[in-house]
C-alpha cells in the first residue's frame, strides 16, 4: 500500500465511467476489457483510492494506492463491508424469522447457483 489510510471512501466503484470525488476504483481484469486502462481516467475524476494487481508507474499524490493479487476477489470483500455485507439479508428463515424477506427461494435460481 502507498498513500495515507485516513482517506475518506465515498463509493466503490469496477467502472471508471462512474467514478466521483471520494471513489475508491478496482481495476479488474475481464475477459474483453482490462480496468487497469482506465486508472488515469478514474484518478483525473477522483479517484481517492486505486485497488490493483499491476500499480501504474507515475503515482499522484493524495491518491492511495493497494496492490491485490486479484482484483476481482478484493472487490467482493470490499463491496460487502462498504455496503454493509448485504449477504446477511439473503439468509434462510428460522423459527425466530419466518419473515419471506430473509428467504432465498424468492430468487432467480441462476443467481443462487452461480460460479
Amino acid at each position: 500500500m502507498q498513500g495515507s489510510t485516513g482517506v475518506e471512501i465515498s463509493d466503490v466503484s469496477l467502472d471508471s465511467r462512474a467514478v466521483q470525488s471520494g471513489t475508491a476504483f478496482i481495476a479488474v481484469k475481464g475477459s474483453a476489457t482490462d480496468g487497469h486502462q482506465f486508472i488515469e481516467k478514474a484518478i483525473e475524476k477522483g479517484a481517492t483510492a486505486i485497488i490493483a494487481e499491476q500499480l501504474p508507474g507515475e503515482k499522484k499524490a493524495g491518491v492511495v494506492y493497494v496492490e491485490v493479487e486479484n482484483s476481482a476477489i478484493a472487490a467482493g470483500y470490499m463491496a460487502s463491508n462498504f455496503f454493509g455485507q448485504p449477504w446477511w439479508v439473503l439468509r434462510a428463515p428460522t423459527a425466530k424469522q419466518p419473515s419471506p424477506r430473509y428467504c432465498t427461494n424468492s430468487l432467480p435460481h441462476s443467481v443462487i447457483t452461480a460460479d
